[in-house]
């Protein structure tokens, strides 16, 4: 959803340009890059040091929030404390290679999650949470089933970068050094909307890692 402004942006220079979308694993990404099957690519900064042959530009910072169903108890709070969420059943996501696990930083030492499930795509793993097999770690400005919703976790403790990737030194298409520049220059948080958590009780181009 993030890029159909930048892809709206481009069509009106260059109409008639086709665009390929495809949802890969964060750890796949450098060498989809690298061997061209994707010329570009939106991640979070959870893919850890890239290599030097490939160039990457922050684009916008985002939290980490919870997703639940919508008639979970947790959505009544407005944002969640770590001694509740301590006290649930999460499911994780294990393809991020490189990446740090998250739970040190939202709880305290000594304190170990229950985790329930785990799983490689978000796009599976949200359809288990509907299904309450249990919570999840979500980015903030990614889409999800109409039957969940979001909290923000107390002080925010979990964030991350969001960056375009794109091969150090090759040659760009038109379509690509569009795209990078437009990227580059967008007001990417403009555009999203509200979130939800303060609702509650007052309710060939890769995207990735998401």
């Amino acid at each position: 959803a993030i890029l159909e402004a930048p892809l709206v942006e481009i069509a009106r220079f260059m109409p008639g340009l086709q665009v390929e979308l495809v949802d890969e694993e964060p750890a796949a990404l450098s060498e989809l890059l690298l061997g061209g099957t994707v010329n570009a690519a939106i991640s979070g900064d959870e893919l850890g040091e890239l290599t030097v042959r490939i160039d990457h530009w922050n684009l916008f910072d985002e939290r980490f929030v919870v997703l639940m169903p919508r008639e979970s108890a947790l959505a009544e709070f407005s944002s969640l404390p770590t001694d509740v969420l301590a006290k649930a059943s999460w499911l994780e996501r294990v393809s991020c290679q490189g990446a740090d696990p998250p739970w040190p930083t939202l709880f305290p030492a000594g304190v170990e999650p229950h985790i329930g499930h785990r799983g490689r795509r978000l796009a599976h793993l949200q359809h288990m949470v509907a299904a309450g097999l249990g919570l999840m770690l979500w980015p903030e400005h990614a889409t999800h089933l109409a039957g969940l919703v979001t909290r923000p976790i107390a002080n925010d403790p979990l964030r991350r970068k969001v960056q375009l990737l794109a091969v150090a030194g090759r040659r760009y298409s038109p379509a690509l050094e569009a795209l990078v520049k437009i990227a580059r220059v967008q007001d990417w948080r403009g555009g999203f909307p509200v979130a939800e958590g303060s609702a509650a009780t007052a309710d060939r181009i890769d995207r990735s890692g998401l």
